[in-house]
């Protein structure tokens, strides 16, 4: 099964690439640099993970701190508020391998003598999930950890959507003629793990964009490992329970309307929601369109943020950081699947020097590049 990129649209960008003067250029230019970048893999880096395994995955919640009032007791949460201090190296190694691997794979199909690309694509995704002394365990069972409190938690499986990138990245190389079947294996057993254990069930089933995260990434996994049953159950859950759980009757997401970072988080959903449309389209189902019998869905959450994506100092709910752009993945997505020139418009001012690629020439790589990253 096809994830952003049919084998037709893939084959079509490659040829106007090859006819483009810049965009080769500035392709192998972002290639060039990225195979400066080291190996990664879990095990570089010891974890205080419960099990002892080196081979297994450790993050830390990243809202939680030491309480100033119990020096040595449980952490306690400070919604949107990062803890520098956490353990993060398997997160922060994690989303370089899949931005790599990606841009590799990227370049080593698009560029006609790209095969060392993708030959190093292949490498780092092998070292970090196959080799045996290097590959890490394909379950989250100590992601977000709190100090105190528990050794892993469910919302922790929001630290590998960027592991997204990487099935594309996978797909990628399959289409320049790699044998990728011992990295598709590691993706079947994670999404196994994610469809059968505690933790995993826990997240499908939470209230706000760990659900939808989870939705998505187990939509991408099904895709990319032909596990047509699991991508079916993805659609339903996206039509029967995201969208008509999530959203309000102005097609806001009001969990996330309450959080510190209400706009990011606002943004964020609808990105996993975009991701999930476009993986939906590719396999046949269009969720772009889809609607509840109150009219809620998609397009209607895009219509309530596009007027702050125009001016983002209009918002006027919680947003501690400050970190309000108009620059998202989800726009233009949504501009481009549901012929929206209003929304093309706000989606072309937001990238207006702020990535040299075009979602047009690239397919979704700028969109993976700058978005489903942990």
């Amino acid at each position: 099964m096809d994830l952003f990129l049919s084998t037709d649209e893939a084959r079509q960008i490659r040829g106007q690439l090859q006819a483009d003067g810049l965009l080769p250029l500035l392709l192998r230019y972002e290639a060039d640099r990225t195979m400066k970048h080291p190996l990664y893999a879990v095990t570089d880096h010891p974890s205080p993970a419960a099990s002892g395994d080196p081979h297994d995955y450790f993050s830390e919640g990243p809202y939680w701190w030491p309480d100033p009032a119990h020096p040595d007791g449980p952490y306690i949460r400070r919604d949107g508020e990062i803890n520098p201090d956490r353990f993060d190296r398997h997160h922060r190694d994690l989303g370089a391998l899949c931005r790599d691997s990606y841009l590799l794979a990227a370049a080593g199909y698009f560029l006609t003598d790209g095969s060392l690309y993708a030959d190093r694509a292949a490498q780092l995704l092998r070292h970090f999930f196959v080799d045996p002394a290097t590959r890490m365990n394909p379950h989250l069972s100590y992601a977000q950890a709190i100090r105190g409190k528990c050794n892993g938690r469910s919302i922790g499986i929001i630290d590998t959507c960027c592991l997204i990138m990487a099935a594309q990245g996978v797909w990628l190389l399959e289409q320049a003629g790699h044998d990728m079947g011992d990295v598709k294996n590691w993706f079947a057993s994670y999404l196994h793990w994610l469809e059968t254990s505690e933790l995993g069930l826990e997240e499908k089933f939470y209230h706000n964009n760990h659900a939808n995260w989870y939705n998505t990434q187990t939509m991408a996994y099904a895709a990319l490992t032909g596990n047509r049953a699991v991508f079916e159950e993805c659609v339903r859950m996206f039509r029967e329970r995201i969208i008509p759980g999530q959203l309000n009757e102005n097609c806001a997401f009001s969990d996330e309307l309450t959080r510190t970072r209400s706009y990011h988080y606002c943004c964020y959903n609808l990105d996993a929601t975009a991701g999930a449309c476009e993986i939906a389209f590719h396999g046949g189902q269009d969720l772009y369109r889809f609607r509840t019998e109150d009219g809620r869905g998609f397009e209607g959450a895009v219509d309530f943020m596009l007027p702050y994506l125009k001016n983002p100092f209009a918002w006027r709910y919680p947003e501690i950081d400050g970190h309000i752009s108009p620059d998202h993945g989800f726009l233009q997505l949504a501009a481009f699947r549901l012929g929206r020139a209003d929304m093309a418009s706000v989606s072309r001012a937001g990238r207006i020097g702020v990535y040299p690629f075009n979602w047009h020439d690239l397919g979704f790589l700028p969109l993976l590049a700058g978005y489903f990253t942990v």
